[in-house]
């Protein structure tokens, strides 16, 4: 195990550094002159190339790309070129608020498909496991904003019962935290909910087709028993692997669900720092939502071992 994980952790290294140089090169090489956006369309040349030599833009791309990589390996991210914040603090302010999101959809999403997919898989080939199918490829088919908008809609303009937007800390005020986080988590982890469920169904209706199913209902053992205690531990796995992809893929920032709601997350910073023309905290951001992703699908990977004995990391 030790040696799969020092492995995998040392193929993480390429893949960074290759995301770096192509990070990089397509934010320098996109048009436009970030010390052009910061002065605004009425500086005078001579302002634009103070400013451009001040934050290390007239320099050779090669050049830049080394000196900032050295900075990086000191684990400094840099500076926004809009505050001239460290990046390291904006991204510390933002991973908190991202990462409650993140945690809330996946849980309702978890919450919502395994009591839908196994009930399905209960009574299979029925009217009820018709209509949660129906209602999966609903869910998975309907945009993530549309549904955030008819939550705001329902549950803030009609019904009033939750301010339409905003962001607590939950050390502050935790009732108030949660009232605010039901919203983005049910809009971001519907459609997550939908594809775990179906996952989770065909996986399930596969398992309890294997002959070690057949020969536990031939011992006597009770349908709940062969269902929960056999199929489903065999059946985690593609589930896991879901878990895994969108944990990695929410922590990388959902844009559109933290700009309906006001949350004051990766996904804006990055947004804000893309129209804006930030490169050092489009880079710094990216690199390191990366470095989470890779992580986390090491994590996942670890996983596999302890759901199915059978898999060995040699």
């Amino acid at each position: 195990m030790a040696r799969y994980v020092g492995a995998r952790l040392l193929q993480a290294v390429p893949v960074l550094f290759l995301v770096s140089v192509l990070v990089f090169s397509l934010i320098h090489l996109t048009p436009g002159d970030p010390a052009l956006e910061l002065l605004g369309p009425n500086a005078v040349p001579e302002q634009v190339a103070a400013l451009r030599t001040d934050l290390g833009l007239d320099r050779p791309l090669p050049v830049q790309y080394v000196v900032w990589m050295g900075h990086v390996l000191r684990g400094d991210l840099g500076r926004s070129y809009l505050n001239r914040f460290p990046v390291a603090k904006l991204l510390r302010r933002s991973w908190p608020v991202t990462l409650q999101l993140t945690m809330g959809a996946l849980v309702l999403a978890l919450g919502l498909a395994a009591p839908l997919a196994l009930g399905a898989v209960r009574y299979r080939r029925t009217w009820a496991d018709q209509v949660v199918v129906a209602g999966l490829v609903v869910a998975y088919a309907t945009p993530t904003f549309w549904i955030a908008i008819l939550l705001v809609f329902l549950l803030s303009v009609r019904l009033g019962w939750i301010p339409p937007s905003g962001y607590v800390p939950p050390w502050e005020a935790p009732a108030q935290a949660l009232r605010l986080l039901i919203m983005p988590s049910f809009a971001l982890g519907l459609g997550v909910a939908a594809v775990l469920a179906r996952f989770l169904r065909a996986t399930v209706l596969e398992e309890l087709a294997r002959e070690y199913v057949r020969t536990a209902r031939a011992k006597g053992l009770a349908e709940r028993g062969v269902l929960y205690r056999h199929a489903v531990r065999n059946a985690l796995i593609p589930v896991v692997t879901v878990l895994g992809l969108q944990f990695g893929t929410f922590m990388g920032g959902a844009v559109l669900t933290e700009a309906i709601f006001g949350l004051p997350g990766i996904g804006r910073l990055l947004w804000n720092a893309v129209q804006a023309r930030d490169y050092a905290v489009v880079q710094g951001t990216i690199l390191v939502t990366t470095g989470v992703f890779v992580l986390i699908n090491l994590l996942t990977d670890l996983c596999y071992g302890l759901l199915d004995p059978r898999i060995r990391y040699q």
